[in-house]
């Protein structure tokens, strides 16, 4: 998996699922959150890189904003998450492919905005993986996540993220 996204094998992690990964990560991510602290999600993203980042800003009381993508193209401009960013941004989840529409956000352009903003970034690339070859470095992306079962292997979870970033969570 390291191999096939351009990331050396101890930045990743497997589990059960993408989806029960991601639930395990955003409550980590969640106890580093508190009331005026914003996460952002979007609304081309499959419920299993959203679902998870609203109960964990909701627990901690923090504020969920919502990227719109534009019904008639299927396309979620950048600028559609980059307005949202504020200084009080700290996690960004988005898409690498929508699963519906296979539509897919600049997700370069936007890692750079959640960079400047200090916020994290999260990528759901279970539907992007099989499909288009991905560089973790030069997506910029703090945390992918993935479903190798999607790509021929066995039905588990990856995410893939800095060995120090994780070992912040707990």
């Amino acid at each position: 998996v390291g191999r096939l996204l351009g990331a050396a094998p101890e930045r990743v992690a497997f589990g059960p699922s993408m989806t029960a990964m991601t639930m395990r990560l955003s409550a980590a991510v969640g106890r580093t959150l508190g009331p005026g602290d914003e996460v952002v999600v979007t609304r081309l993203d499959h419920d299993a890189n959203v679902r998870p980042w609203v109960i964990a800003a909701e627990r901690a009381g923090a504020t969920v904003r919502w990227a719109e993508f534009d019904p008639a193209t299927g396309e979620l401009d950048p600028s559609a998450i980059t307005s949202l960013l504020t200084e009080d941004t700290r996690l960004v989840a988005v898409t690498a492919a929508s699963n519906l529409i296979g539509t897919r956000p600049d997700l370069p352009t936007v890692a750079a905005a959640v960079r400047e903003a200090g916020a994290l970034l999260y990528v759901d690339g279970v539907h992007s993986t099989a499909h288009v070859a991905t560089d973790l470095a030069e997506l910029g992306a703090d945390f992918y996540a993935c479903s190798p079962y999607k790509f021929l292997g066995p039905h588990c979870g990856a995410v893939i993220a800095d060995p120090a970033l994780l070992a912040e969570l707990h």
